[in-house]
C-alpha cells in the first residue's frame, strides 16, 4: 500500500500521449507535415501555448517580429478563410482559415489583409458603418495556398508590441492546440527554470516549519497561512535555497513557480507539464495539450491567484481547489499529502516544455507530532459562501448576488462600510477583498439615495481604487438601487459621468494634400467611450480604432477627392454624454 492516503475524490487525466517527454516530433498524435511556419524569418517565442495570462491561458504562441510590423504572413497549409474580425481590442485584426485536414488556423493582431479580404472587409464597414466586423464568409470565397501571402503582420488589437499570434485549433470544437505539436518548433535545448515553491497547512490544526541546520532563521505557516521557499541550481538541477528542513503536521498542499526558455529568446514562456511526486508516489500532475475557450478562466483557480494579485509571480497550484473544472489533471487526494507523524517523504518536482527538457527539484519533510499552540485565524467574516452554491450579502445600502459557481473554494465573506470619498454619491461598501478570484459575474446594487434625481441616468456603480480614485464598472439606475455586473470583490459606491468625451486632433491641419491620414485622439473620463464616428462632407467614413492608444485614424483613399472638405467628428459615451468636433480642410 502507498504512502498516499486516498481519502478524496481521485484525479483523472482526460487527454492522452504517445509518450510523457513533450508532444512534439514521431511522439506527437498530430500532423508533422502538414502545416508551416506562417512567417519567413525565423522563430523566436514571446508567449509560448497554454502560458499563464491574466484570466486565461494563452491559446496560442507569439512569434516575434523583429519588433516592426509588415512582414509577410503566409498560410499554414492550403485551405479556405473561414472567419474575419476586425476589432479594436482582443485579437484586432485577425484571419481564420479552415484546413481539409480538421484544423483551423489563426492569424491575429495583423496590419492588413491580402488585397482581396481588404476590400472584402473595407465595403462592409462602409456599409455597416461601422469599424469592428466579425464576419463568416462562405466557404471557398478565400482559397489560401500554403506558403502565400494572406496578410501582413502588426500591433493591433490588445497587443503589446508588433508580434503574430498563431493558433492552431480543432474545427469541429475550435478548441486551440500547441502548435508545437504540429511540428512548428523553434531551437530549445533550454530546461525550465524552476524561481519558488509554496507550502500551505491544508487543515484547520495543520503546520509547516522551515528551518536550516545551524540557523535561529525558522518560519512557520498554519492554516490559512503559507510559506514562500526559494530555490537555487542551474540547468535541470534544483534544491530549496533558504531551508534544510520542511516539518509538517497534519496535511500540506504545494505549489510551484517555473517559467520555460528558448534559444534566442529571453521572454519567458509556459511548461507543459508540472508533476510533484511523493516517495515516487504520484500526487498531482497537471499536464495542457488542449481546452476550451469556455474552461479558460479557470485559470484563476490553477494558479494561486493572491499570489499573482499580491506580488505578481505565477504560481500553478500543484492541488486541485473544489470549483476547479479543468480536465487537465492527475494524482490523488486532490493533491493534498496527509503526513503520518514520524514519517518521512521525498518530495520531488519535474517540469517539462513542449520538447521535453527537463528540470527536476526534490527535497525532504518529515511529520510530526502536534507541539504548537495553534493562533485563531483572526477571521471577522458576515457571512460564509459554500463554492458550490448561490449566495447573498444584504447590508443597510448594499445587495450582492453571488451565484453557484462563482467561487473556487469556500469563502468566509468579510465586508465593511465607510463614509463617501470624494465624487461618489454613497458610501463605500468593502466586500471582502480583490485577492479572492470571481468565476462568473455577481449583481452588485448599491442605495441610491444620496444620487440627484438629475443624475439617475448618468449614474454607474464605481470601484474605489486604494488612492480613492473612482472607475466605471457600468450599471443602470433602476428601483432606487444603481445596479451592475461585476467579477471581482473589492470597494462598491455609485458615481455619475456629466462630462463629454474629449476629442483631440493630432495632425488636422487646414491642407492635408500632404497627409495620407487624419489623427485623432479622443477619451472619456469614467464611463468609457462607446462610439465614435466621423464624417467627411456629411458621409461617414472609416475611422480605424486603437483602443490601446486611445487613437482613431481614417486613411484618406480614392472616396476622398482634392478639393475643400468638412470634417464632423461625434464621440459619445456609455452614458450618453456627446463631443462633437468640426473643421475644414483641403486636399
Amino acid at each position: 500500500m502507498g504512502i498516499l492516503k486516498r481519502t478524496s475524490q481521485i484525479l483523472t487525466v482526460v487527454v492522452a500521449f504517445a509518450a510523457v517527454p513533450g508532444f512534439s516530433g514521431h511522439d506527437s498524435p498530430y500532423p508533422q507535415d502538414y502545416f508551416e511556419s506562417p512567417l519567413e524569418i525565423p522563430l523566436l517565442l514571446s508567449g509560448s501555448f497554454a502560458e499563464l495570462r491574466s484570466n486565461h491561458f494563452h491559446s496560442g504562441i507569439d512569434i516575434k517580429t523583429q519588433d516592426r510590423e509588415g512582414h509577410m504572413v503566409a498560410a499554414s497549409a492550403d485551405g479556405w478563410v473561414s472567419r474575419v474580425k476586425v476589432s479594436a481590442v482582443g485579437y484586432g485584426n485577425a484571419l481564420y482559415i479552415d484546413h481539409p485536414n480538421g484544423y483551423t488556423t489563426v492569424y491575429a493582431h495583423l496590419q492588413g489583409f491580402r488585397e482581396d479580404i481588404a476590400e472584402y472587409v473595407k465595403d462592409l464597414q462602409y456599409s455597416k458603418k461601422r469599424f469592428s466586423i466579425d464576419v463568416r464568409p462562405e466557404k471557398g470565397k478565400f482559397a489560401v495556398e500554403k506558403g502565400k501571402e494572406i496578410a501582413r503582420s502588426g500591433n493591433s488589437g490588445g497587443s503589446t508590441g508588433p508580434h503574430l499570434h498563431f493558433e492552431v485549433r480543432r474545427t469541429r470544437n475550435s478548441n486551440p492546440l500547441n502548435p508545437q505539436a504540429f511540428g512548428i518548433t523553434v531551437n530549445d535545448s533550454t530546461p525550465p527554470r524552476i524561481f519558488r515553491i509554496k507550502v500551505y497547512p491544508a487543515e484547520p490544526g495543520s503546520y509547516v516549519r522551515a528551518y536550516s541546520a545551524g540557523s535561529t532563521n525558522e518560519r512557520t505557516a498554519t492554516y490559512g497561512q503559507s510559506l514562500v521557499l526559494g530555490v537555487r541550481g542551474a540547468g535541470n538541477s534544483w534544491s530549496l535555497s533558504d531551508a534544510d528542513n520542511l516539518v509538517v503536521h497534519g496535511a500540506v498542499k504545494f505549489s510551484i513557480q517555473t517559467h520555460d526558455y528558448h534559444e534566442g529568446s529571453r521572454s519567458r514562456l509556459g511548461a507543459t507539464r508540472v508533476a510533484l511526486t511523493a516517495n515516487d508516489e504520484m500526487l498531482f500532475e497537471s499536464q495542457i495539450e488542449e481546452f476550451s475557450f469556455g474552461q479558460t478562466r479557470y485559470l484563476n483557480a490553477h494558479i494561486d491567484y493572491e499570489e499573482r494579485q499580491r506580488n505578481r509571480r505565477w504560481f500553478h497550484r500543484n492541488h486541485l481547489l473544489p470549483g476547479n473544472r479543468l480536465p487537465f489533471y492527475n494524482g490523488v487526494n486532490d493533491g493534498v499529502l496527509h503526513v503520518e507523524d514520524g514519517v518521512s517523504y521525498d518530495m520531488k518536482y519535474e517540469i517539462l516544455d513542449i520538447r521535453g527538457n527537463t528540470s527536476t527539484l526534490g527535497f525532504p519533510i518529515r511529520g510530526v507530532a502536534d507541539e504548537m499552540d495553534l493562533p485563531g485565524t483572526g477571521k471577522d467574516a458576515v457571512i460564509s459562501l459554500p463554492y458550490g452554491q448561490d449566495g447573498t450579502l444584504s447590508r443597510s445600502g448594499i445587495r450582492l448576488s453571488i451565484p453557484a459557481g462563482a467561487l473556487y473554494d469556500d469563502v468566509d465573506l468579510t465586508y465593511e462600510r465607510t463614509a463617501p470619498v470624494d465624487g461618489a454619491f454613497a458610501d463605500v461598501h468593502s466586500v471582502h477583498d480583490p485577492l479572492t478570484p470571481v468565476h462568473n459575474r455577481m449583481t452588485v446594487s448599491i442605495l441610491a439615495n444620496q444620487l440627484p434625481v438629475h443624475l439617475r441616468s448618468k449614474a454607474v456603480v464605481a470601484g474605489v481604487s486604494d488612492r480613492g480614485n473612482l472607475y466605471s464598472l457600468g450599471g443602470e439606475y433602476a428601483g432606487g438601487y444603481v445596479s451592475s455586473r461585476v467579477r471581482s470583490f473589492g470597494r462598491f459606491t455609485i458615481a455619475a459621468d456629466t462630462t463629454s468625451p474629449t476629442i483631440r486632433s493630432l495632425n488636422l491641419v487646414e491642407n492635408m494634400s500632404e497627409r495620407s491620414s487624419i489623427r485623432i485622439k479622443a477619451t472619456d473620463d469614467l464611463s468609457g467611450i462607446a462610439s465614435f464616428n466621423g464624417y467627411i462632407d456629411g458621409e461617414w467614413v472609416l475611422f480605424e480604432h486603437d483602443s490601446k492608444r486611445n487613437l482613431f485614424y481614417h486613411r484618406f483613399d480614392e472616396r476622398t477627392d482634392p478639393g475643400p472638405h468638412s470634417l464632423k467628428l461625434v464621440a459619445v459615451d456609455n452614458k450618453g454624454n456627446e463631443a462633437l468636433l468640426e473643421r475644414t480642410f483641403a486636399r
